[in-house]
Order: C-alpha cells, then sequence, then structure tokens
C-alpha cells in the first residue's frame, strides 16, 4: 500500500482500520477474533 500511497495517507487508513475494530469490539463486548469475516444478511 506504501508504495502506491502517500505515508500519511497508509497511516491514515490503519488508524481508521484499528478505529473501527475497537470500536465493534467494544460495542458488542467480545474478546477480539483474528482473521473474522462478516457476513450480511440476506435480504429478504
Amino acid at each position: 500500500m506504501k508504495v502506491r500511497r502517500a505515508a500519511n495517507v497508509v497511516i491514515v487508513a490503519q488508524a481508521a482500520k484499528m478505529a473501527r475494530t475497537i470500536w465493534a469490539v467494544t460495542a458488542k463486548q467480545q474478546d477480539y477474533q483474528r482473521g473474522y469475516r462478516s457476513v450480511r444478511p440476506q435480504a429478504a
């Protein structure tokens, strides 16, 4: 990613990803699960 983007863009993207992960773990009061993949519910 650093090859295609400026260093500050990569840093902000990584910080945003970490913030989303921390929010999700805190909001759901669950332990962090490495490699977890979210699945969207099927539309009715």
